[in-house]
């Protein structure tokens, strides 16, 4: 028993050591502030107690090496001539106000066994983030309009993700949102898309009315827009094609198929008798039954109604200016029609449920052509959705 208190007691002193170890490991790493809130998560559970000395140490030691190395930074980096210092000073000074405010919460702290209160430098930087902040806010304005002037596309969406930047940290700022829809204008993909048909059959008004509303595949992103192309190519950055080449519906066919299906099942019953003819009784004197069997009999015939229909189709993208193909892909697609239905004579009980199924369906009407067309288009439109949406305009 003495034993296996002592062990309890060594696997407890071991359990009570290992954040300790762990956080004193990640100071040793220079990872401060993981160091830091991991033993925030600590004090925040139990405090000023005798047994949390150590954790409070560690957090003075961890607060006290963060701040002086982000100030040396800071300080540093003000000495550095080039624009971008502005973006690391502000990201730096966030960061220092996210580790105060994550000990403010804490205080007063006291190290219980060395009778002292916890020392924090904690000083007020808002003054020092705020100008932080506005320079590195010019800084993204300047470089977004550098880029603006390149008057390239990738360089308008370059400036549009600055501008964006600049927005979030000061709203308002200058003339900032009119210059951001003036980078999504110039930064914007136009492609216009054209449907035809290169076969002998009719594509249904209903088809081709969801087809050329491009709204409906979702299929636009941030800096891609399609529209239905009309008038010159010159007039988009890219264009593009969805081509029937082939439409084939056959015929309607029915065919019948005769099945016989047997059954033994039970039909009643009788006494069991002995070999004198004597009915047989059981040990509570109940005369004993004995099931009876016969073979039953049905004749079903299965019928099946199937048509199909197949399209084959092409997207193309091309470069209008160019003439140049940059994209080329056959789409195909498949509806089938297909109905079972049955009549049988007979006795019912010899049929299965499946059977018995058919037979509570009747003969359903072929759809049309145009409807066949359709259903097989749907399919054609969902693939070429896929399509828009994976492709990327640069």
């Amino acid at each position: 028993m003495k034993k296996i208190y002592i062990l309890g007691l060594l696997i407890g002193l071991m359990t009570a050591c290992g954040p300790a170890k762990k956080i004193n490991e990640l100071i040793g790493a220079g990872h401060y502030d993981d160091a830091i809130e991991l033993t925030v998560r600590k004090l925040q559970k139990k405090r000023n107690v005798k047994s949390t000395d150590k954790y409070v140490l560690l957090l003075e030691k961890g607060f006290a090496k963060a701040q002086a190395e982000d100030l040396a930074r800071i300080e540093q980096w003000k000495k550095d001539p080039r624009p971008d210092r502005w973006e690391k000073i502000y990201n730096t000074l966030v960061r220092i106000n996210q580790r105060q405010d994550l000990i403010r919460p804490l205080l007063p702290l006291r190290v219980v066994g060395q009778n002292r209160q916890a020392r924090f430098d904690l000083r007020d930087f808002s003054d020092a983030t705020i100008q932080a902040r506005e320079k590195y806010v010019l800084y993204l304005y300047d470089q977004a309009l550098a880029e603006m002037q390149k008057n390239d596309r990738q360089a308008y969406r370059r400036a549009y993700q600055l501008l964006e930047k600049a927005d979030f940290l000061h709203p308002g700022f200058r003339n900032t949102r009119q210059l951001m829809e003036q980078a999504r204008t110039k930064g914007m993909v136009n492609v216009g898309i054209r449907i035809e048909n290169r076969t002998d059959k009719v594509l249904p008004r209903k088809l081709l009315d969801e087809l050329t509303r491009f709204d409906s595949y979702n299929a636009d992103n941030f800096w891609t827009r399609y529209t239905d192309w009309t008038g010159d190519s010159t007039q988009y950055d890219y264009t593009g094609k969805l081509v029937f080449t082939d439409i084939q519906v056959s015929p309607e066919r029915e065919r019948e198929k005769v099945i016989v299906r047997e059954r033994e099942i039970q039909d009643g019953w009788r006494y069991q008798k002995d070999a004198n003819g004597n009915i047989v009784k059981d040990s509570l004197g109940r005369p004993v039954k004995i099931p009876v069997y016969r073979k039953v009999q049905a004749t079903v015939h299965l019928y099946e109604q199937t048509k199909e229909a197949r399209i084959q189709a092409q997207v193309l993208f091309f470069d209008p200016h160019t003439g140049r193909t940059l994209f080329n892909k056959p789409l195909t697609a498949q509806y089938v029609f297909q109905h079972r239905y049955a009549t049988y004579t007979g006795d019912r009980r010899a049929l299965e449920q499946e059977i018995l199924e058919f037979t509570q369906k009747k003969r359903a009407p072929f759809p049309s052509n145009e409807q066949m067309i359709y259903d097989a288009g749907t399919d054609i439109k969902k693939q070429f959705s896929d399509i828009l949406r994976q492709t990327e305009f640069k």
